[in-house]
């Protein structure tokens, strides 16, 4: 029941938001009770000079598409929509190749350092945009999210129809996922044996990072090294849960951390993080699940490396 009213408030949503612009949405704001007379005077206290120059470029909508222009009158209460500037407009198109495509969704190799859905600094080079922008799609959507540090495959539907059944596949644990990490590898660890990692995890008081805490396990994941080359070994990762950043939390915690990440076993900073020789060494190397609409298999298989090792270390298909 839940899940219809928020079907529902979101078609609504839908029906009174301006359209996209390029792939992205405007944000919503509303208007706070005051004494305004007009919603310039409210937006140049709010936002200064950047609120007042979206109001004169038109950039300000009420529901429906109404344009808000200079002199609309100011009434608390009132939606309305903006459309906000894009800190990360590339220069040149950006083109992210695509593994699999039906009428309902499409598999993607995302990069790292690319954010699955927008947010803060990450707007136009987020895959989400980026897909609406180079399939002319502004209905695209992720199913799931992968980290922006970790690269490989990544499922968008295609219109707001499919997205629930692709997300409950997700939500269901329903799809097998088969991540490769690079680390330094623990002697210890036999050669193609598969162990069970299961660890509780909690967000820290940062809500940047999660720790492996005592108690009842939360998160539970299989992982083997599957190859070694010098103090590198390559890891295959099934997680059986999934809790954000489990991977990398749990890597680091059994003493293998993941090469290159900005987090575990401790937290970089801005400058240690742009300085690093290549990002995150973990890959999103194969999704398989069940189509809920053909009832036929799919699996599909990542074509990213590891930028790490000289490409000595590589992860092989099954």
């Amino acid at each position: 029941m839940r899940q219809k009213r928020h079907w529902r408030r979101a078609a609504r949503i839908r029906a009174v938001r301006p359209p996209m612009r390029n792939g992205i949405n405007a944000s919503p704001l509303r208007l706070p009770h005051g004494a305004w007379a007009t919603v310039d005077e409210w937006i140049f206290e709010r936002f200064g000079e950047e609120g007042r120059e979206l109001l004169h470029n038109g950039d300000i909508f009420a529901d429906n598409a109404e344009c808000v222009w200079p002199g609309a009158s100011y009434r608390p209460g009132q939606r309305l929509w903006f459309f906000r500037p894009v800190p990360d407009e590339p220069t040149e198109p950006i083109t992210v190749p695509i593994l699999a495509q039906t009428q309902r969704y499409i598999i993607v190799d995302k990069p790292h350092q690319m954010a699955t859905i927008p947010r803060g600094s990450h707007v136009a080079q987020s895959l989400t945009v980026v897909m609406r922008r180079q399939m002319k799609n502004d209905d695209i959507v992720a199913a799931h999210r992968l980290d922006a540090e970790t690269a490989g495959c990544v499922l968008l539907t295609t219109d707001p129809q499919w997205r629930g059944a692709y997300q409950k596949l997700f939500e269901q644990r329903r799809v097998e996922k088969t991540y490769y990490a690079l680390a330094r590898y623990a002697p210890n660890d036999p050669i193609g044996v598969w162990q069970r990692s299961d660890v509780r995890l909690e967000r820290g008081h940062t809500d940047l990072v999660a720790s492996v805490v005592a108690g009842e396990p939360n998160s539970q994941t299989r992982l083997r090294l599957v190859s070694t080359y010098g103090e590198l070994g390559c890891y295959e990762l099934r997680p059986i849960t999934g809790r954000t950043h489990q991977l990398r939390a749990t890597m680091a915690h059994r003493g293998t951390p993941i090469l290159a990440d900005p987090l575990y076993p401790q937290v970089l900073d801005p400058e240690e993080t742009a300085n690093r020789p290549y990002p995150l060494q973990l890959i999103a190397a194969q999704l398989s699940f069940i189509d809920p609409y053909t009832a036929q298999p799919v699996t599909v298989y990542s074509n990213r490396v590891f930028l790490a090792g000289n490409g000595a270390v590589r992860w092989e298909r099954d």
